[in-house]
């Protein structure tokens, strides 16, 4: 009886030290998290991992997911890293104390000039979600607010992102995964249209401009993009060779490669630097904002 009054106190006193120490392991995964649309599991993934844990461990944790997500380029990736930004986000405002009343509302810029309570550890979730932003889900977009509107803007943009660095197979699937939910917007048509160029299908980008065409006659990079299909097919039945090396030679693959998506920080600043009389506030949009024929 008294051996099982010792046993007992002694887990008492385990317990006890374990509430006042930092676990060593996650109970909640944050690949979990994101694999799934339950904003109550990343509300209790960020209460937790901001009560408990040490920050290193978020921070490693937060790049481990991360770099895994980057390194896929497939579009549920693409879904997964937009819900790991939402996540980022809350664990900032819960992590700097409230300061913000809504990261999800002011956006990433809004955070820079905080003081922090760990000037390294935000810093580096900071830069981690400036990343997230950049190179694949885009910064805050002001237009439409239901989630296929959204999705599709976000699909569209990490398919520029992966354009520009040559992966077309997997930016198309981005551009078909973004018209699925919005099959009206014309800005993943436009970028299709153009990956297609790149991959050497005449056709499949001449179908892409005439839908263009239809839903939006007045939309500027379409007709650009119009006008290289229809100037690169004829110079290809003239004299042979491929799109690309023609593009290359009548100095159309700077246009070719400029996909509508929003500017970043830095292309806003060299744009408008670029232009005569032209403003700031003018290049942060992107070249089409968005619009379809029923707005």
């Amino acid at each position: 009886m008294a051996g099982d009054t010792r046993k007992r106190k002694a887990q008492l006193s385990q317990q006890e030290g374990g509430m006042k120490r930092k676990s060593t392991t996650l109970p909640l995964k944050l690949n979990d998290v994101i694999a799934g649309n339950d904003l109550q599991a990343a509300d209790a993934w960020v209460k937790a991992h901001s009560e408990d844990f040490a920050a290193d461990e978020v921070l490693t944790e937060f790049k481990s997911v991360t770099n895994a997500a980057m390194n896929d380029r497939s579009p549920e990736s693409t879904r997964r890293l937009f819900r790991l930004r939402m996540v980022l986000e809350r664990f900032l405002s819960r992590s700097l104390d409230g300061a913000l009343s809504s990261i999800d509302e002011r956006g990433l810029e809004s955070l820079i000039s905080l003081p922090h309570s760990d000037t390294s550890i935000d810093s580096d979730l900071i830069q981690l979600l400036r990343k997230l932003e950049e190179d694949a889900v885009g910064p805050k977009f002001a237009g439409p607010r239901q989630p296929q509107a959204v999705f599709a803007r976000v699909y569209n943009f990490r398919g520029c992102r992966l354009a520009e660095n040559g992966h077309y197979v997997e930016a198309i699937d981005h551009f078909t995964t973004a018209l699925g939910l919005e099959d009206t917007f014309v800005p993943a048509l436009c970028n299709r249209a153009r990956s297609w160029i790149e991959r050497g299908e005449t056709d499949r980008a001449a179908k892409d401009c005439r839908r263009m065409t239809e839903l939006d006659p007045d939309y500027k990079p379409g007709r650009e993009t119009v006008a290289m299909v229809e100037t690169l097919g004829r110079f290809q039945s003239e004299r042979g060779g491929t799109l690309l090396e023609l593009a290359h030679e009548h100095g159309l693959l700077e246009l070719l490669r400029r996909y509508d998506r929003p500017r970043l920080p830095g292309e806003t600043l060299q744009a408008a630097m670029r232009q005569p009389g032209g403003s700031i506030a003018d290049e942060q949009a992107p070249r089409n904002p968005g619009r379809t024929p029923s707005e």
